[in-house]
């Protein structure tokens, strides 16, 4: 029997990469672990509300893949509107816009569509990537929509393209080199103690202020 210990440097998706992994190599393997690092539970999704409401914004939409895809995007969802009620905001969902892909340009083209109609009926948007958030942008501005003058818009990540576009993006960072090394740490762990429990771990991010978000 082979046994492969697997760093996945992810978050909320261990279920379907392992049952993937698995598919691919049952033919060689018959034993595979996954180690997972999580760092992008739903309190980050709190502080993205919290911090629209600081700024005034009391009607939101939530931009993002399906939450079927990764459990992820449903834990950011649910943070975001939970932290919504808990100041008295319902979040109507009518405002959650799903995309199945971040680089299909015309599926982003009929969302800039659709936010457009909806124009004056929301401030704010979480969107749950920067490259989504970043070329919505540009399409936006394509249909008259400036950020943030007419919307607001707060995304995830922190890459390089937030400080990159105009205006620059209010984010979620996360430290990809910390990530790194404890996904090393953890591997070598597992490489002197196969047989210990599989480790999951939660990195602090904080929120970045730049300039995509208007107070009101």
């Amino acid at each position: 029997m082979k046994k492969v210990s697997v760093i996945i440097p992810m978050y909320g998706v261990e279920k379907y990469i392992k049952d993937c992994l698995c598919s691919v190599a049952a033919h060689t393997y018959t034993n595979i672990e996954c180690i997972i690092i999580d760092d992008c539970g739903s309190d980050n999704s709190y502080e993205i509300a919290r911090y629209f409401i600081e700024k005034g914004h009391r009607s939101l939409a939530f931009i993002g893949p399906p939450s079927s895809h990764t459990s992820v995007i449903q834990q950011r969802f649910e943070g975001f509107c939970d932290e919504l009620e808990t100041h008295g905001i319902p979040f109507d969902t009518r405002f959650r816009f799903s995309l199945k892909s971040d680089v299909d340009h015309q599926e982003m083209k009929v969302l800039a569509k659709t936010i457009t109609e909806h124009k004056n009926e929301f401030t704010g948007a979480f969107v749950t990537s920067d490259q989504t958030a970043s070329l919505l942008m540009n399409l936006l501005r394509q249909n008259g929509i400036l950020i943030p003058d007419d919307l607001s818009l707060i995304s995830f990540d922190n890459l390089e393209i937030c400080e990159q576009v105009t205006p620059q993006l209010t984010t979620i960072a996360q430290d990809l080199s910390q990530k790194a090394e404890l996904s090393v740490d953890i591997l070598f762990r597992r490489l002197l103690t196969p047989n210990a429990p599989v480790e999951s771990m939660v990195l602090d991010v904080s929120l970045i202020e730049r300039n995509s978000v208007k107070a009101l």
